[in-house]
Protein backbone atom coordinates (compact mmCIF):
# COMPACT_ATOMS: atom_id res chain seq x y z
CA UNK A 1 0.00 0.00 0.00
CA UNK A 2 1.21 3.29 -0.97
CA UNK A 3 1.74 5.94 2.25
CA UNK A 4 0.73 9.61 2.45
CA UNK A 5 3.26 12.15 3.55
CA UNK A 6 2.46 15.11 5.97
CA UNK A 7 3.35 18.32 6.52
CA UNK A 8 2.42 21.47 7.99
CA UNK A 9 0.57 22.40 4.59
CA UNK A 10 -1.46 18.85 4.95
CA UNK A 11 -4.88 17.98 6.95
CA UNK A 12 -5.78 14.80 7.11
CA UNK A 13 -9.33 14.27 7.80
CA UNK A 14 -10.81 11.18 9.42
CA UNK A 15 -14.74 10.41 8.53
CA UNK A 16 -16.88 8.85 10.83
CA UNK A 17 -14.35 6.32 12.41
CA UNK A 18 -17.17 4.98 15.09
CA UNK A 19 -17.44 2.44 17.07
CA UNK A 20 -21.03 1.28 15.64
CA UNK A 21 -19.54 1.27 11.62
CA UNK A 22 -16.04 -0.05 12.81
CA UNK A 23 -16.82 -2.85 15.50
CA UNK A 24 -18.25 -6.33 15.06
CA UNK A 25 -20.94 -5.44 17.70
CA UNK A 26 -21.70 -1.91 16.29
CA UNK A 27 -24.89 -1.75 14.98
CA UNK A 28 -24.04 -0.83 11.51
CA UNK A 29 -20.38 -3.13 11.45
CA UNK A 30 -18.99 -2.79 7.94
CA UNK A 31 -16.62 -5.93 7.90
CA UNK A 32 -13.13 -5.76 8.11
CA UNK A 33 -13.66 -2.48 10.11
CA UNK A 34 -11.61 -3.27 13.28
CA UNK A 35 -8.39 -4.18 10.77
CA UNK A 36 -8.18 -0.82 9.13
CA UNK A 37 -9.10 1.13 12.78
CA UNK A 38 -4.99 0.29 13.34
CA UNK A 39 -4.07 1.62 10.08
CA UNK A 40 -6.16 4.75 10.63
CA UNK A 41 -4.14 5.06 13.82
CA UNK A 42 -0.70 4.51 12.01
CA UNK A 43 -2.01 7.67 9.82
CA UNK A 44 -3.20 9.71 12.52
CA UNK A 45 -0.18 9.39 14.09
CA UNK A 46 2.42 10.28 11.21
CA UNK A 47 0.34 13.08 10.11
CA UNK A 48 0.57 14.94 13.60
CA UNK A 49 4.40 14.08 13.88
CA UNK A 50 4.53 15.97 10.44
CA UNK A 51 2.54 19.37 12.14
CA UNK A 52 -0.59 18.04 9.57
CA UNK A 53 -4.25 18.95 10.70
CA UNK A 54 -6.06 16.07 11.48
CA UNK A 55 -9.84 16.50 11.46
CA UNK A 56 -12.40 14.28 12.63
CA UNK A 57 -16.46 13.53 11.41
CA UNK A 58 -18.85 11.92 13.59
CA UNK A 59 -22.36 10.48 12.54
CA UNK A 60 -24.25 11.42 15.19
CA UNK A 61 -28.42 11.53 15.66
CA UNK A 62 -30.97 11.85 18.17
CA UNK A 63 -32.56 8.32 19.55
CA UNK A 64 -35.48 9.08 17.77
CA UNK A 65 -35.38 10.04 13.90
CA UNK A 66 -37.27 9.43 11.17
CA UNK A 67 -34.97 6.86 8.96
CA UNK A 68 -34.45 4.72 12.13
CA UNK A 69 -36.39 1.41 11.76
CA UNK A 70 -38.22 2.21 15.34
CA UNK A 71 -39.74 5.42 13.59
CA UNK A 72 -40.31 4.17 9.95
CA UNK A 73 -37.24 4.76 8.49
CA UNK A 74 -34.93 2.05 6.82
CA UNK A 75 -31.67 1.76 9.26
CA UNK A 76 -31.44 0.62 12.94
CA UNK A 77 -30.29 2.70 15.14
CA UNK A 78 -26.91 4.08 15.11
CA UNK A 79 -24.38 6.51 16.22
CA UNK A 80 -27.24 7.95 18.66
CA UNK A 81 -25.12 11.30 20.23
CA UNK A 82 -23.83 10.31 23.41
CA UNK A 83 -24.03 6.62 23.35
CA UNK A 84 -20.67 4.08 23.08
CA UNK A 85 -21.63 3.33 18.96
CA UNK A 86 -21.11 7.10 18.10
CA UNK A 87 -17.93 7.03 19.63
CA UNK A 88 -14.55 7.14 18.24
Amino acid sequence: MNRASYDSSCALIVVDVQNDFARPEGALYVSGGEDIVAVINEEIREALEAGALVVYTQEWHPPETPHFQAQGGLWPAHCVQGTWGSEL
